[in-house]
């Protein structure tokens, strides 16, 4: 199974396969590749908090607090933030 796989595993650590990646490729890769997700040998790992803020966001979209204001109603909201998160 993971023999079967090997190729593609390899292809996708290089730099150069992820050069111009789309998703269709990305989502050709997931298929091929997800039978093997059950075969990763279970570990106990210690949780990883982070506490940073996305400064790009708060800066080319005025931030959360420009989306959404506390006692806004839902369809306001929705209102605002609908088009930022749809112009990508």
């Amino acid at each position: 199974m993971v023999r079967e796989q090997m190729p593609l595993i390899q292809e996708i650590q290089t730099d150069e396969w992820w050069q111009d990646v789309t998703t269709p490729m990305l989502e050709i890769v997931r298929r091929r590749l997800r039978a093997l997700v059950k075969l990763i040998e279970k570990q106990q790992r210690k949780p990883i908090y982070t506490d940073f803020e996305d400064e790009t966001w708060r800066r080319d979209n005025g931030g959360a607090s420009a989306l959404y204001r506390a006692g806004q109603s839902l369809s306001a909201s929705r209102a605002k933030t609908r088009p930022v998160v749809f112009s990508a």
